[in-house]
């Protein structure tokens, strides 16, 4: 049976891959993948504090060298999110892909009520930088958070 489901893409390539495979095997043929990639401007706040600190950089320079980097986020995300939609092109399934921004539980609740999602698919931490944007925690925090099933992936996970 069809279903919606909302997929929260990851900055890594293989944790993509297999929530891809998730998110395609969730929503069945038919069915309905929105692939959101979340840009939570706290990170942001974390990343002007680091650079305040460092050495390295004058504080002219901060405000600068942050918005560089979360641009090159929004541009890498833009990416995997090409690379995830053809990934699936030629399967029997609606994909819609967006970039949002805002507090990641937030954006994800509002997504999640906007696209009737059935089911959420959320890819599993990794110890790098950027795959600290969504961890085991965000997927139970969304578990308490949302009416529908939470669904963690890893790079090893089958299906």
């Amino acid at each position: 049976m069809p279903s919606s489901v909302l997929y929260i893409a990851s900055t890594c390539y293989q944790r993509n891959q297999a929530g891809i495979r998730v998110a395609l095997a969730e929503a069945g043929d038919g069915g309905e993948i929105v692939m959101v990639f979340v840009h939570d401007p706290s990170r942001e706040e974390n990343l002007r504090e680091a650079l305040s600190s460092a050495a390295f950089v004058g504080l002219k320079q901060v405000e600068s060298v942050a918005n560089a980097a979360w641009e090159s986020v929004e541009a890498c995300a833009r990416a995997i999110l090409e690379e995830a939609h053809n990934a699936i092109v030629d399967e029997d399934v609606h994909v819609t892909t967006q970039i949002a921004r805002g507090d990641t539980v937030e954006v994800i609740r509002d997504l999640v009520r906007t696209s009737k999602a059935h089911k959420v698919v959320v890819c599993s931490r990794e110890k790098s930088v950027f795959g600290r944007l969504f961890s085991r925690k965000l997927s139970k925090v969304l578990e308490k958070a949302l009416k529908i099933p939470v669904i963690a992936v890893g790079p090893n996970k089958k299906s």
